[in-house]
This record gives structure tokens, sequence and C-alpha cells, in this order.
């Protein structure tokens, strides 16, 4: 009787982690809202979707139809950005949801550099980003001049908000230098200067790129 015992859990047992190795083989290969295939790195591929989304809900569904073109793209992916620009609610959710896959498969970052090359000229130019840095690290030095400077060459220039940016961003380099400091002192090694720039200095130059681009 004990044996029979031992032999029936025994084979209980090993059921049980059959159907437990099953069951992991088949959670490997889950697909997101999206369509996509969720691999081993979920939050990565969670973020590179959510990229991908942003790129054709804010981007690729404001073009003009005529646009498309010149984007290497194929017809079924234009005939589904043009659908999706009539839809609403919950159909245009679940077609944006096809809309990311479509775009993954047809590889989202050469249509990506392609849209950038036309539509934003000044994203991967450096004298361009060499002038925005100089803007920028004026602002944040409380230079007076380049605020006239800005008008000027704009139209549509929020100076209450640059100036509150650039005072912000100015502190937290005090901050961040007097830590520096502090820790210079207490360790004795040698003070370096904060080399990357804060939150609010990030700000203060995305607010300016955007300047460049209107």
């Amino acid at each position: 009787i004990f044996a029979w015992h031992w032999l029936i859990r025994g084979l209980n047992l090993n059921k049980n982690n059959t159907e437990k190795d099953t069951m992991k083989k088949t959670r490997i290969k889950e697909y997101d809202e999206d369509g996509c295939v969720i691999r081993i790195n979920k939050e990565e591929e969670k973020r590179k979707r959510d990229t991908i989304k942003a790129f054709v809900r804010d981007e690729l569904l404001s073009l003009t139809n005529d646009k498309y073109s010149g984007l290497p793209i194929d017809e079924a992916l234009i005939k589904a950005l043009i659908e999706g620009k009539r839809l609403t609610g919950n159909a245009y959710q679940r077609h944006l949801s096809f809309l990311v896959r479509l775009v993954h498969e047809q590889n989202f970052t050469d249509i990506k550099a392609a849209f950038d090359r036309v539509h934003h000229p000044y994203r991967n130019d450096p004298s361009k980003v060499r002038d925005i840095e100089h803007y920028r690290d004026r602002l944040i030095a409380g230079d007076k001049l380049v605020i006239n400077e800005l008008l000027e060459k704009f139209a549509d220039v929020d100076i209450q908000y640059l100036r509150q940016l650039a005072r912000n961003a100015n502190k937290e380099q005090q901050t961040e230098r007097k830590k520096r400091l502090a820790l210079a002192e207490k360790t004795g090694q040698p003070f370096v200067e904060p080399s990357k720039p804060t939150k609010s200095a990030k700000l203060l130059y995305q607010y300016l790129f955007k300047l460049e681009l209107s």
C-alpha cells in the first residue's frame, strides 16, 4: 500500500512539474496591447513601444497625406495612417496599437531618421545645437542682453517662463557645485565642476529648441 501511495505521489509531482514547465514556456511569448511580443526585458520593450506610440500619435498622424511618400514605409502603412486620422475613441486606440506594430515591423529607426531629416533638420545640425546651448548658458548666467536677442529672433517667446527656468537652473547648478566642493574638502580629492546639465537646464534647452523649430 505504501509503495503504491508513493508511486501515485511521484506521478502527481511529475505531472505538476510538467504543467509548470508548460506554463513557463507559454509565458515566455506574451503579447502586449499593441500586438508586439514582450520579450525577456519587458521594461525596455515597453519603453520602446511607448516611444513608437508617441512618434506615431504626435508626428506621423499630424502629417498631411502627401508627406508620407517621402518616408520609407509601404502602401499598407500609408493607408493605415490615413485611416487613423478619421477614427476616434476606442476605435482610434485600437488602430493606434495596430499602427505601432506596423511601424515597429517596418523599422522604426529608419522611419524616424527620415522624418527628422525633413521635418526637424536642426536636430542633427551641430551649429544649431551650439547656438541653443549658447543661449541657454547665457540665460542661466543672468545675461540680460540675451532676452532682447531672443525677442528679436522669435515671435512667440514666453519671457516669464524662460526667466523662471533660468533661475531654477542657476539654483540647481549652485547646489550641485556646493555638494561637489563639500565632497572635495571631505575626501581631499580635486574639485570637479559639474558637467551635466540640471533638470531645469534641460527644460530650458528643450524650450529654446522648440523655438528654433517653430
